[in-house]
């Protein structure tokens, strides 16, 4: 198990260099986790989801961790499709305020679950490829 804890205070190019190997480990079957955690207002989502790419698989001194590493297995996975064919999905969860939203639920579908206790979940899968 890969364990890796950031300060949040790098740009977030220095904060994927640091995470870049985990995508490796994702098409080697592990399971990978990118949480950020802090106050309202800190600056969680900017650095996950950065700005949108102005064509869609460009990335820019914006792009958040999300955009870096979907781009990265992207390429990764294409240099492998002579030998691996891969099937991958996301999920997403946000906790707020003690509540939990699957934020893959169709519109108008949003899940909530309001207690955090003894809870099974079946977040919404977002199939990539």
């Amino acid at each position: 198990m890969i364990k890796m804890c950031c300060l949040w205070c790098h740009f977030v190019e220095a904060v994927f260099a640091q995470t870049k190997p985990l995508i490796q480990c994702v098409l080697d079957g592990y399971n990978v986790c990118i949480l950020a955690y802090g106050q309202t207002g800190s600056g969680k989502t900017y650095t996950i989801m950065g700005t949108e790419p102005d064509k869609m698989g460009e990335l820019h001194a914006k792009s958040g961790l999300n955009y870096r590493a979907l781009t990265e297995l992207f390429n990764l996975s294409s240099k492998r499709k002579e030998t691996f064919s891969y099937s991958v999905s996301v999920q997403m969860l946000e906790i707020y305020n003690e509540k939990l939203r699957d934020l893959l639920a169709p519109t108008g579908q949003t899940k909530e679950y309001p207690f955090l206790r003894h809870i099974f979940l079946k977040l919404a899968d977002f199939l990539l490829f």
